[in-house]
């Protein structure tokens, strides 16, 4: 797998920008290979006239602007007086820059002393000073405020010393040097390749380094479904108990449910049958090929009276979704015996259809579900609909999909597993986290127990759990690879399970999840 880096890639010129070719004046120069591989991928850049110029030393400004595209602050316009001030302010707001630390204010245009550099290289990276002893025999010149700071910098080989085992305090930094520096950060905050199985990282977002626990596991070697507490749609289990009963490798947690109803709240697709059906947040949908969908789905159901073949020119009936327990204003809805032996309420007027006919009608009856067919049960105002239906009657019923747009997405016929949760993070790569627009209260800006499954373009599942914000987990699926992911259910239901062990463990029984086992051949 590639090395993937979290920082975005910028263009970053300190003045105007010369090709990633090289410049005419690095050659045999010590940071040569370091301003080549920064210049190709977009940090810096030289001069008008082909230079880099090396060996000029980097203003403050400049420094910043390296600094703050390095660890991907988010930039505001600005109006003032300096190019560089857009930088400096996002650094302050950062927390890289402290402006009590220059009371005259701070000047982009002066030369930024390395004691001064350390502090901010150390903020960037989240840390702050620490008391250690300073093996420099200039030690006595470095400021009493930034020595801890140096401190941490050289512990930490953001900045180091020269071979007369000086520091140089207030000496300045060449463009050369600041480029290797920047180097330096960006190494270290890279994200090593993900291997298969647990990986646990460290990423860091913005100034700030956050826990991440990833599964990887190859998606050709593994076929992924959904699974039920207590073998229905209705109940509850612990999410290992789960994942050993029906022999999986890997498994998370799945949808949102009700505790006290102990059931989902979304679309679940099962064995290549929709199974239970919601309109809240989007629907992740796994291909035979292993391959995913990730759509805002509605599922739609049109039935018929008329014996088979049936031509669907006009529906007769409408179903509002599957296994739902109806609400106070009732609806119509098909239940299937993944909902359980019986309806698990006696409301409305059912329909008990068995080998595609009517068998019996019942009103106000917790009626019984034939292996062989389901039961449509209407109630509230819908319950006079039911005066269509009689005993002996053709009954039959399709599903489409259509997007919240009503646009119709015929490829989810293809899906044979999927679940809704939401909001969508990623989708081709783009950051979403629409939770408004999907209906979905996640607490979108608190930092929260999560859980996330994600697929990168080179075909890898990666299941996530971390605490973060609904941006930051986005952007941390992005930095391990992740193409596409959805946010699951998390806080006390985030669980996480691999291999016998958990990664993390719920705080409850789980409704549903999804789970991971090996391919036969793998």
């Amino acid at each position: 797998m590639k090395k993937l880096a979290l920082v975005l890639v910028f263009l970053l010129g300190l003045t105007s920008v010369v090709g990633a070719s090289g410049f005419s004046d690095m050659s045999g120069h010590w940071s040569e290979a370091v301003v080549r591989s920064l210049t190709e991928k977009g940090f810096i850049g030289g001069y008008g006239d082909g230079t880099f110029r090396p060996n000029n030393h980097i203003s403050r400004g400049e420094f910043i602007k390296l600094l703050t595209v390095a660890v991907e602050l988010d930039i505001t316009d600005w109006s003032g007086e300096h190019w560089a001030m857009p930088y400096v302010t996002a650094s302050i707001y950062g927390g890289i820059v402290m402006p009590d630390e220059y009371p005259e204010g701070i000047d982009p245009r002066g030369l930024i002393p390395r004691e001064e550099m350390a502090a901010l290289l150390v903020r960037a990276q989240g840390l702050g000073s620490k008391e250690l002893p300073v093996m420099f025999g200039d030690a006595e010149e470095i400021s009493e405020h930034y020595l801890g700071y140096v401190a941490q910098a050289v512990e930490k080989k953001l900045l180091g010393g020269y071979p007369d085992e000086t520091f140089r305090p207030g000496g300045f930094l060449t463009r050369g040097e600041a480029a290797a520096v920047i180097s330096r950060i960006l190494d270290q905050r890279a994200i090593a390749p993900l291997q298969l199985g647990i990986n646990k990282r460290d990423v860091y977002m913005k100034t700030e380094r956050l826990a991440i626990n990833v599964v990887a596991l190859e998606k050709d070697s593994v076929y992924p479904r959904l699974v039920f507490g207590s073998q229905q749609v209705k109940g509850l289990e612990d999410l290992d108990a789960l994942a050993v009963r029906n022999g999986a490798v890997a498994a998370i947690t799945g949808s949102f449910f009700d505790l006290n109803g102990q059931e989902p709240w979304g679309n679940i697709i099962s064995g290549g049958r929709v199974v239970h059906t919601g309109d809240v947040g989007s629907t992740i949908g796994f291909l035979p090929d292993g391959g995913i969908l990730l759509d805002r789905l509605r599922v739609k159901i049109e039935g018929s009276t008329s014996l088979f073949p049936n031509t669907w020119e006009g529906a007769t009936w409408k179903a509002w979704g599957f296994n739902r327990t109806p609400g106070a204003g009732g609806g119509i809805f098909i239940y299937t015996r993944e909902r359980g032996e019986s309806l698990g309420f006696n409301m409305g007027t059912s329909v008990v259809v068995s080998d595609g006919r009517v068998v019996a009608i019942l009103d106000n009856w917790d009626a019984m579900i034939p292996h062989d067919g389901y039961v449509i049960n209407f109630s509230g105002y819908d319950k006079r609909h039911a005066a269509g239906f009689y005993v002996g009657q053709y009954v039959s019923y399709r599903v489409r999909f259509e997007d919240e747009n009503g646009v119709e997405l015929p490829e989810w016929n293809k899906v044979v597993e999927g679940v809704a949760a939401g909001p969508t993070l990623l989708k081709n790569g783009q950051v979403l986290c629409d939770h408004v627009g999907e209906k979905v209260n996640v607490a979108a800006l608190e930092r929260r127990v999560r859980t996330a499954l994600g697929i990168t373009a080179d075909g890898r599942y990666l299941l996530v759990t971390t605490r973060a914000t609904l941006d930051e987990l986005a952007r941390m699926l992005k930095a391990l690879g992740a193409r596409d992911a959805l946010n699951l259910d998390g806080g006390g239901s985030s669980g996480l399970w691999f291999q016998g062990e958990y990664v993390t463990k719920p705080l409850r029984k789980l409704n549903n999840a999804i789970i991971f086992s090996i391919r036969n051949g793998n």
